[in-house]
């Protein structure tokens, strides 16, 4: 097991720590091997959206962020849902993520109770420069790991730190070398030894034009030099949803690629072309296939993702059984003039008129706001500033 691997397992057990999780986590973490998504981690599955991911703010448009998720696992002998896992998000007003707060459920005193809480920190560019994670002792959130990122054209240098009790001790880093659309093409990982970086990873990947990953070539560093020992192919449809996944393991001896595991996606669409269900199947070796996992997703009425559920095949009975469901709430951010403002704070009233109208909204911080009023037919027929008032006539009063 290389160190990003752990890094990862170590993320997962830090979001799955509490007790009455145990069970669930090694159950997800044995589907781990069927390229299992995302959601182990809190994250919505492949697909869908990253509450992380920076998107620009045009004016006159929304822009819909993940701020809460509840993540519940499905008690068969119960026959119900129980809370397990709840993430909260924070956002600045150019929409990036400042804030991770994770709670898990306890089954005793029937609340949530704090697990982790991760703040993050930008340059001027919006780039992440620094995330320090924390776990709660009971009484208060101590230190627990470190991550640093550094920029140098397009080398992107990151940096994990553990927590000792008193200082930060180095771990591991990434080097990656970022393409066009920003997106890692060769990512080298090292572990800290002794003063020294020793290669242990590396990792070679290809996007499409919508920037999904294509392929990705895994080699590790042995006899001072790189070995390759892994490739994974993924094949997508017109809705930028994966259909395929290939994996495949370098056999030395014969200088030939063998597989791995192969998963193959069915996805079905709603008329807004909504992905509404994956039906993913798996093969070993590329022997035989089997079903393997269900997601099915419900959406509001602007087309946001706010549940999924997800299910496990059991061959025994010929059925899908529930595993898990993720309920998703969000934030909202709007435009005027190009400055956010929250949504949920505007209020125009009364809507229609044909006489006056008040509109009242909140900005984060002061700022000028010029206000364009348009028609059915898109003619412009007010503009207005702060701190004027606008009458029947459009006269401006100050």
């Amino acid at each position: 097991m290389n160190h990003k691997t752990i890094k990862n397992l170590f993320v997962i057990n830090k979001l799955f720590s509490f007790a009455n999780r145990r069970l669930v986590l090694l159950f997800i973490i044995f589907n781990s091997c069927f390229h299992f998504t995302s959601a182990v981690a809190g994250q919505p599955p492949k697909g869908k959206k990253n509450p992380t991911k920076l998107e620009t703010l045009s004016a006159g448009s929304s822009v819909y962020k993940v701020d809460n998720q509840v993540f519940e696992t499905w008690l068969p002998w119960a026959n119900k849902w129980r809370n397990s896992d709840q993430l909260n998000y924070t956002y600045s007003t150019q929409q990036n993520l400042l804030s991770i707060a994770d709670f898990g459920w306890d089954t005793l005193a029937n609340k949530w109770v704090p697990n982790t809480f991760d703040s993050i920190v930008y340059d001027s560019a919006n780039r992440k420069i620094l995330q320090i994670s924390k776990i709660w002792n009971g009484s208060t959130f101590i230190n627990i790991s470190e991550e640093k990122d550094s920029f140098n054209g397009n080398i992107k240098v990151q940096t994990i730190s553990s927590w000792d009790g008193t200082k930060w001790l180095v771990q591991f880093r990434d080097i990656y070398s970022l393409g066009a659309l920003g997106k890692d093409t060769l990512d080298i990982s090292q572990g800290w030894n002794n003063g020294t970086w020793d290669n242990v990873t590396k990792y070679q990947s290809k996007y499409n034009s919508a920037g999904k990953i294509t392929s990705k070539i895994t080699s590790q560093y042995m006899a001072a030099a790189w070995q390759i020992t892994d490739k994974e192919d993924t094949y997508y449809d017109g809705n930028t949803n994966d259909t395929l996944y290939v994996h495949q393991s370098y056999d030395t001896s014969t200088a030939k690629w063998n597989y791995v595991f192969l998963q193959e996606s069915k996805n079905t669409y709603d008329g807004a072309g909504n992905l509404i269900k994956i039906i993913q199947n798996g093969s070993y070796n590329n022997i035989s296939w089997m079903p393997f996992t269900q997601y099915n997703y419900a959406y509001n009425a602007n087309n946001n993702d706010t549940q999924f559920v997800i299910s496990i095949w059991d061959s025994i009975s010929k059925s899908w059984d529930y595993n898990a469901r993720y309920s998703l709430g969000y934030k909202v951010f709007t435009a005027i003039d190009g400055a956010a403002i929250e949504l949920k704070s505007a209020r125009v009233y009364p809507n229609p008129t044909s006489q006056s109208i008040t509109l009242s909204f909140e900005v984060a911080e002061p700022m000028p706001i010029t206000i364009i009023m348009s028609d059915a037919s898109g003619k412009i027929s007010l503009i207005a500033k702060n701190g004027m008032r606008v009458t029947k006539q459009f006269q401006v009063v100050n």
